[in-house]
């Protein structure tokens, strides 16, 4: 059963769909009155020997399209000829701005004489309607006048009988002068977002408004959807747009006011993260007789993160690649193998992939170089791959053979061990605790981490807990290393020569080599 707010809420979105269709549209046609007398009183030859003239003056400047006057043809039949001249000396000028001929019915009525090209009036000028005729006197056209000057206060009637020396009226003569004005339009576009997850939805809104005060017969808005975004919706219809194709919206007599619409498309599609879906808005309006007069072009440029896909699309050729260096890791491990939990290597990565910290129990930077250097890039590539696919990639570890690789996440670090036997669960509490130590020290330096290696130099300090050792003092740690070798002993007081403290290796025999990023 529908609830009364419900039928409350549709009756009132159909109270707004038939307000707008009944709302009354800018008429968009070059015929309307801009100035005019209609007042008649008797009427006056014009022929050969005798033109007439009536001056007028516009309140707001327009396309003149059309000029009636209240007129008849006199037998035989012959053609009327208008023409509309500036003003000069409070008369009509020599020089005439458009002219145009009718040859008129014998009736009295509304004579039109319509122009074109259209011929475009200034406000508050004055402009004067010519007649004129080659017959002769008796066979020409009558113009009806208004029976005083005072009909049309703003201009008064005048006649000549050569078309050259003009004289004053006693009276206005009955006249309708039709144009139109034209719009003024603008175009834009704005998005609720710049950047994209897989499956969120961004919603654009076009804006266009007619500032003129004519009419625009039509306006289109067409949109281009890139392939990364599939439309959602619209609601062109609540002012009045006609959706058709993929995606024309279509309006009728735009009149002179602001105008807006929302169209909401999502993201699709597995693609690479940092793509670029740029979507196309062409703004095209008429003027306000149907003709193209307005063209406008936007681009909205919507960048894609973290795009959608399934769990076939693993890029498992990543972990292929990284079995050749570590394989090459094994072989050189093999000797050292041993039943207890040893640490032998620890990373402390960027999330941009560079190398924070390091230090190894077994490898030398002179000898093993770039088995070094292949096993680095093999994390670094690893981690990066886990960053961009976090949330569908929960593996924070690999096996080979007797070793293993254990990666534990910050928020914008990893810290990635390679080991040696068995973890009960404790080990992999205490990489854990070293990353919520670097987190906490140096959490709010690596979320907008600028590159300088100074700023994270303290990490590598923090290593040795993983041997069971206490962090070094960073100042303290320092002025060491700059006097000792880069291979250095520390045998913890609560170990001696050959004993193996818990979970590590025998402390007494390790070699550790340290390295900055």
């Amino acid at each position: 059963m529908t609830s009364p707010a419900r039928r409350i809420s549709s009756l009132g979105c159909l109270l707004l769909l038939a307000l707008i269709a009944m709302a009354p549209a800018a008429k968009a046609d070059p015929y309307h009155i801009q100035v005019q007398n209609d007042a008649l009183g008797t009427e006056q030859g014009i022929h050969r020997q005798q033109w007439l003239a009536q001056s007028f003056v516009p309140a707001t400047s327009f396309f003149l399209s059309r000029v009636s006057l209240y007129a008849r043809d006199r037998s035989p039949s012959e053609v009327l000829t208008v023409q509309i001249r500036p003003s000069f000396g409070g008369f009509p000028d020599s020089a005439s701005l458009a002219g145009t001929a009718v040859n008129g019915p014998s009736s009295a009525g509304w004579l039109n004489f319509d122009f074109d090209p259209y011929v475009e009036l200034d406000r508050n000028l004055t402009y004067w309607i010519v007649a004129s005729s080659n017959a002769l006197s008796g066979q020409g056209y009558d113009w009806w006048r208004s029976g005083s000057n005072s009909a049309y206060p703003q201009g008064t009637g005048a006649f000549t009988p050569n078309g050259v020396n003009w004289s004053n009226g006693t009276q206005d003569f009955a006249f309708r002068v039709y144009g139109f004005h034209q719009p003024i339009l603008a175009f834009s576009v704005s998005a609720s977002r710049l950047t994209l997850d897989a499956g969120q939805s961004v919603v654009f809104t076009m804006n266009f408004s007619n500032t003129g005060l004519g009419s625009a017969n039509s306006v289109w808005v067409n949109v281009s959807l890139p392939p990364q975004l599939s439309f959602v919706s619209d609601d062109a219809i609540l002012i009045g747009g006609i959706r058709s194709g993929a995606y024309s919206f279509k309006f009728t007599n735009v009149g002179s006011r602001f105008w807006s619409f929302r169209l909401t498309a999502s993201a699709v599609g597995a693609v690479p993260t940092g793509t670029v879906a740029e979507t196309v808005f062409v703004f095209e309006g008429t003027d306000h007789n149907g003709r193209s007069f307005t063209r406008v072009v936007h681009v909205a440029s919507t960048t894609i993160l973290n795009p959608g896909s399934t769990s076939s699309d693993f890029p498992w050729w990543i972990l292929g690649v990284a079995a050749i260096p570590i394989a090459a890791m094994v072989f050189l491990f093999w000797r050292r193998r041993s039943i207890d939990l040893s640490v032998e290597e620890v990373f402390v990565v960027h999330q941009s992939g560079i190398l924070l910290a390091h230090q190894s129990k077994t490898l030398t930077p002179d000898k093993d170089a770039d088995l070094l250097a292949a096993m680095l890039k093999t994390v670094q590539d690893f981690i990066q791959e886990a960053f961009s696919t976090r949330e569908r990639m929960p593996m924070r570890g690999l096996q080979f053979g007797e070793f293993s690789i254990l990666i534990e996440p910050g928020r914008n670090h990893y810290v990635a061990v390679v080991y040696r036997g068995q973890d009960d669960g404790s080990f992999a509490s205490r990489v854990g605790d070293l990353s919520g130590q670097i987190e906490d020290r140096f959490g709010i330096t690596l979320a907008s981490w600028s590159g300088d290696m100074r700023e994270v130099r303290g990490i590598r300090d923090l290593l040795p807990v993983l041997w069971g050792q206490e962090p070094e003092a960073s100042s303290e740690a320092r002025d060491r290393r700059k006097g000792r070798a880069r291979h250095w002993r520390q045998v913890p007081d609560s170990a001696t020569e050959g004993e193996s403290p818990e979970h590590g290796a025998r402390v007494g025999e390790t070699r550790f080599t340290d390295e900055e990023g």
